[in-house]
């Protein structure tokens, strides 16, 4: 099946360009140079993205936006991020309401919770941890609340004759009517088949009987982050990301895909 599959790769060297051309050289005499192979060793050429050192958390969400607004392109060039250590660290508890929100809708709520805690611009985010309901330990977590719900079918009540193996249960036919199952059955069991049993099946025309659920009426978490002032310089280490053509595709375009580590 063909697609395209979005990735942010972290690798490693003395410059980015170095780092870059290392892992390619390493990826395509590992899997080839067929353009498909779903590595870094596809895309042809990279750009380095101008900008100062980012902390990991701000790199994955930048590199990760990067992918959203659409820069990346299946087999075109890989953007590289430069990645750096903190210089200096502290850790701050924000709760996130995070009710009725997409994973994606989740990450950006937490992401904007936290940035208005940073002290000034120059701060940025090394890591966050989130709390939720079930989350171990004393410490403060996060609270989720739920509410059963069953809702009644509409329309009138059907039954269906169902005939399934007696020994596996696997349905086997099914029937308007117990003389037309039973008919079914006989000829069947004549013709050697496998012993087996018919049951009624009431449901509603617009499906079963009853339907039970439990909705999440709200959910929060605490996200524990860990926020600091990035060390100048970088720390040889750098965000790769791109789209690149799934193995043995044929560079179709599917449907949004959501970005991999």
């Amino acid at each position: 099946m063909s697609g395209i599959i979005p990735k942010i790769i972290e690798i490693k060297g003395v410059d980015p360009e170095t780092a870059f051309v290392e892992a390619q050289a390493e990826a395509r005499h590992l899997y080839g140079n067929s353009g498909t192979t779903g590595t870094i060793a596809d895309p042809e050429g990279h750009i380095i993205v101008n900008g100062p050192a980012l902390l990991p958390w701000d790199g994955r969400r930048t590199a990760q936006q990067m992918l959203r607004d659409g820069h990346a392109k299946a087999g075109g060039p890989m953007f590289l991020l430069r990645l750096a250590d903190p210089a200096k660290t502290k850790t701050v508890k924000v709760p996130v309401d995070l009710t009725g929100l997409a994973a994606g809708q989740a990450d950006d709520a937490i992401d904007t919770a936290v940035r208005e805690k940073l002290p000034t611009e120059q701060w940025g985010i090394v890591a966050v941890e989130t709390r939720g309901a079930d989350a171990d330990g004393t410490e403060r977590k996060g609270a989720t609340k739920t509410k059963t719900v069953i809702t009644a079918g509409k329309g009138a009540k059907i039954t269906k004759y169902v005939v399934v193996n007696e020994q596996s249960g696997q349905m086997l036919n099914s029937f308007p009517t117990l003389p037309e199952a039973k008919a079914w059955i006989k000829e069947s069991l004549e013709a050697n088949a496998a012993p087996m049993a018919c049951y009624a099946i009431t449901e509603k025309e617009s499906g079963p009987l009853l339907r039970g659920e439990t909705q999440v009426q709200k959910r929060t978490v605490i996200a524990v982050a860990t926020i600091g002032l990035p060390a100048a310089g970088g720390n040889g280490n750098y965000l790769a990301t791109g789209i690149f053509n799934a193995p043995g595709s044929n560079g179709a375009t599917p449907g949004q895909a959501q970005p991999t580590g």
